[in-house]
């Protein structure tokens, strides 16, 4: 397993899986800081870390934590981004990552 953490606007720090392109990845946001209502996270992954696509997508509309799983998408890099964020608050956000 791998595990990234981001929390601003935008996209986060990319993930290089030099030890062989995953295939199965795990996007676990929760509220970090605040009050945090509602958030849209993309977890987006590419070969060679230009040019990037969307593996996963997870909105909430109530601010409870959630862990959303993704299989068959075969990436070398990987990275949050976070698209809004609404009610003052931060998210904390985990990125899970297996090649098996």
């Amino acid at each position: 397993n791998r595990t990234g953490a981001g929390t601003g606007a935008g996209a986060g720090t990319a993930i290089d899986m030099t030890t062989g392109p995953c295939s199965k990845f795990g996007l676990e946001v929760e509220n970090a800081t605040g009050t945090t209502s509602a958030w849209n996270i993309n977890l987006e992954g590419s070969m060679d870390n230009g040019a990037y696509f969307t593996i996963l997508n997870q909105t909430s509309a109530t601010g409870n934590a959630q862990l959303s799983t993704v299989a068959d998408k075969p990436v070398r890099w990987c990275r949050s981004n976070v698209t809004s964020v609404t009610g003052g608050g931060t998210v904390r956000i985990r990125i899970l990552a297996m090649n098996h």
